[in-house]
């Protein structure tokens, strides 16, 4: 019989009082490596840190900006920082002395910064070249100038806990130190057991001390060292005290040159494990970052100081165990059966979620729920959402294989298609659609939306790069997939329509009221930058995995909603479709043609609207996620989105109490704007300027109109009566006796004048074409599907609009192995269970 394996995760028992998530510090790259004897190559700190993102680390002190004779292992800060490639919402910070190295930390493109100070005067002069007071001034005036330039700024309190040469450390200086830097504008005060003397009373003790002083707990870190053992124990009586953040170095890099006796800092492994095992979420991988220590470990030529990392890494660790049925997605209590039921006429959009829990909520102990037969095209059931934290793992994510490194993506990834390597400086993936190369590279979106707004633009975010990942429930699919027209090869037979909105996607068929479901889901969300979701505002919490449960999980998550009347106000609980949002934001009472009974715009402008309002939306929050580290709800409303879009009908109600009102094709007071007949067809004309007016008499051969003075400005043309008597005919007659083919060529690049077109024509247009806004996408059997391109143009990153959509379900594994990290048992009992397909 051989040896069992080693566990790879924690038993997770949660504990009462303590925090959902904590935010890990990684402070390796700066404080674990500025007191190294031998200089560390810029190269293997580049790889370093970028080892440290891809395992899911999202708070990163980078390097630190102080002259080289003090710090020799820091020279090459700039050429760090140069090398830098953190994924979106993960923060990059860097340590500076004094102003010169803020303005040299700004320069090389850092936009978070940390200070320090002292809590003793033996540790300022020999450290900080200054005395106690100097150091916080100086830090004060750092700060301070940071914030106002719009940087986040952490401060360090150093020998908090005890100093080397004066002992016992006044707690009184602690907390003035503490309250210096809060009130200077830090966003995070750190707390540093600098040379690892502090024991658990101690810690609960300081850290009231600084609470009463005015510094909230919250806005509190440790920054631990394990000389005695007890950094852990320390940890415990943070958290217990309400402390959410903690500093520790991967391996347990680190000690303080100025501290005789200090070992290496709490290691990262060390402190993220027992965190697993509070069921407290971190976001880290702990096997990665184990795998990241002893590559390090190799390259120092010494051994690490983790424990973790060394029972992690050594022969036989990559195994699995899979006693793990006490792991639970978002704390929420292990399930003991089936799913529960749902009734079988459940309205059409899941408001009957009695037996559908939030996070936390009892376990289910019935079978899967049942979605009504009549639900809308719309996709406003929800069956397929599922709540957050209602499952508990029976396994955990897979290892890399022994032999991965930096330069060896993940191999058993790459096998099922999907590797992400930290090398690539824009952290480029590559999927089994192909490497993702455009500007969203490296983005990852969950689209669990349907039909279009939702969809849409979680398309055009593929065409520019992104990875999406559409999710829909197995037994309740995208209603869209059954639309028309189709691909057909015999039986077989796939929605055009689907793919014109899904195409460049993976798709995951993932049902999370299965046993397992939901732990997958979280698995995903905690890897996400985007989640897009369309469905009525009140669903997604009452199922327990709305806006603030998914943000516990990930606090960078780009949460976009796209509904019918928004988020908020008292009509977002109401249905809608695109006619909804046509009628309520007013648009259809301004199409159609004078005296007649208003039409609806013939595309559905509501969704399309909403599309890239979201688009835009999810855009901007993504910078803000990357220069900040928080993610945001981006509410978008079709009803919001085609007001916005009736150009000035609000303000002449506004300004003038005039109504907007049908007005066929001409346009509300611009005139000549409109269609006019020609002799096959019909063509616009827009020459309404003074510019284009005079320019269009020339071109037709009437210049004296011109100079007509009933209509010689671009006013009095404005003018109805004027317009209807004197210049319409005119138009009209220069327009009559022509076909669209002469206008067109008369008109040239010297007047707005185009024919109108049909669909036809315009897909067989060489200018379509020269655009690249008709691709051909290749089906195999089914054939080639002819749709419209991308029409954002982008020099540097160009989209890529010519792949194809997936079929329900086709990518569920290789998304699982190179997103999820599942190994092939893992999956197995996910498809066994339903959950997945």
């Amino acid at each position: 019989m051989s040896a069992p394996a080693p566990r790879s995760r924690p038993v997770v028992v949660p504990r009462e009082g303590m925090p959902a998530e904590v935010t890990v510090f990684e402070v390796g790259p700066r404080d674990g490596l500025q007191a190294e004897t031998d200089v560390v190559p810029t190269a293997v700190k580049a790889q370093l840190c970028a080892r440290l993102y891809a395992a899911g680390v999202r708070a990163l002190e980078v390097t630190s900006f102080v002259p080289p004779s003090w710090v020799p292992q820091l020279a090459d800060a700039s050429s760090v920082a140069a090398s830098l490639a953190p994924p979106p919402g993960a923060r990059a910070v860097a340590l500076v002395p004094n102003r010169r190295g803020l303005d040299d930390a700004v320069g090389a493109g850092f936009r978070e910064v940390s200070v320090v100070v002292t809590a003793t005067e033996s540790f300022a002069r020999a450290n900080l070249n200054t005395d106690r007071d100097g150091a916080i001034e100086r830090a004060r005036a750092v700060a301070t100038e940071a914030v106002a330039a719009g940087l986040a700024v952490r401060g360090y309190v150093s020998m908090a806990f005890g100093d080397p040469w004066e002992g016992d450390v006044d707690i009184a200086a602690v907390r003035a130190a503490a309250a210096a830097l809060h009130d200077a504008g830090c966003r995070t005060v750190a707390l540093g057991d600098t040379i690892g003397v502090a024991t658990a009373g101690h810690v609960d003790a300081v850290i009231d001390a600084v609470a009463a002083a005015g510094v909230p707990r919250t806005a509190l870190a440790l920054h631990l060292h394990d000389t005695y053992g007890q950094a852990l124990a320390n940890v415990l009586a943070g958290l217990r005290a309400g402390v959410t953040e903690f500093d520790a170095s991967v391996g347990g890099l680190g000690r303080c040159p100025y501290a005789p006796g200090a070992t290496g800092n709490l290691a990262t492994e060390d402190l993220v494990w027992m965190l697993e095992g509070l069921g407290i979420r971190t976001g880290l991988d702990v096997v990665a970052l184990a795998r990241t220590s002893a590559w390090l470990a190799e390259r120092r030529g010494r051994p690490h100081a983790s424990r973790v990392a060394a029972a992690l890494t050594r022969p036989g660790a990559a195994r699995e165990s899979r006693d793990l049925s006490q792991m639970h997605a978002a704390g929420a209590p292990a399930r003991t059966s089936a799913p529960s039921q749902r009734s079988e006429d459940a309205l059409l959009e899941g408001d009957d979620v009695s037996q559908m829990y939030a996070a936390g909520a009892p376990a289910r102990t019935s079978a899967p729920s049942q979605r009504s037969e009549d639900a809308p095209v719309e996709g406003d059931d929800v069956s397929q959402m599922h709540a957050a934290g209602a499952t508990a793992r029976t396994s955990a994510p897979s290892q890399r294989s022994e032999d991965a490194s930096l330069e060896d993506c993940d191999k058993s990834a790459l096998r099922r298609g999907f590797a992400r390597n930290p090398d690539e400086g824009d952290f480029r993936m590559s999927t089994p659609l192909g490497p993702t190369t455009g500007a969203l590279a490296g983005v990852l979106v969950l689209d669990l939306s349907r039909v279009l707004a939702g969809p849409y633009a979680a398309q055009m975010l593929a065409d520019l790069g992104a990875t999406v990942i559409k999710v829909e429930n197995p037994r309740d699919p995208d209603v869209s997939r059954g639309f028309p027209p189709y691909l057909t090869d015999g039986d077989d037979e796939f929605s055009a329509y689907y793919a014109q909105y899904n195409r460049g996607k993976l798709g995951v068929g993932l049902d999370l009221t299965a046993p397992g479901g939901t732990a997958t889901l979280i698995d995903l969300v905690r890897r996400a930058d985007v989640l897009v979701e369309n469905f009525r505002p009140g669903t997604m919490d009452k199922l327990g995995v709305g806006f603030d449960v998914l943000r516990a999980v990930n606090p960078r998550l780009v949460y976009v909603a796209v509904s019918g009347y928004g988020q908020t106000g008292s009509r977002s609980r109401r249905p809608a479709f695109d006619n909804t949002a046509q009628a309520a934001g007013g648009m259809w009472s301004m199409n159609g043609y004078p005296g007649q009974e208003p039409v609806r715009v013939g595309v559905t402008i509501g969704d399309l609207s909403a599309t890239l309002f979201a688009v835009v939306g999810a855009l901007a929050a993504l910078r803000h996620a990357e220069r900040t580290g928080e993610g945001q709800l981006v509410d978008v409303a079709q009803v919001d989105s085609v007001l916005a879009l009736t150009e000035t009908a609000v303000v002449d109600y506004t300004v003038r109490g005039v109504e907007a009102t049908p007005s066929g094709n001409e346009h509300a007071w611009v005139r000549p704007y409109e269609l006019f007949d020609c002799a096959d067809g019909q063509v616009f004309f827009g020459a309404y300027t003074d510019k284009l007016w005079r320019a269009s008499c020339a071109l037709f051969g009437t210049p004296e109109v011109a100079d007509d003075p009933e209509i010689d400005t671009m006013r009095k043309r404005f003018e109805p009566d004027v317009y209807a008597r004197r210049v319409k005919p005119v138009v009209a007659g220069w327009l009559a006796g022509r076909t669209k083919a002469e206008l067109e060529a008369m008109a040239g690049d010297v007047i707005p004048l185009t024919a109108i077109k049909t669909i036809g024509e315009v897909v067989d247009d060489p200018g379509t074409a020269e655009r690249d806004m008709i691709v051909d996408v290749d089906y195999g059997p089914l054939g080639i599907l002819r749709m419209f391109g991308q029409p954002i143009k982008l020099s540097a990153t160009p989209a890529a609009p010519g792949r194809v959509a997936n079929r329900l379900g086709e990518h569920s594994t290789a998304v699982l192995t190179g997103i999820a990290g599942y190994d092939d048992e893992r999956i197995a009992e996910l498809r066994e269970s339903g959950a997945v397909v």
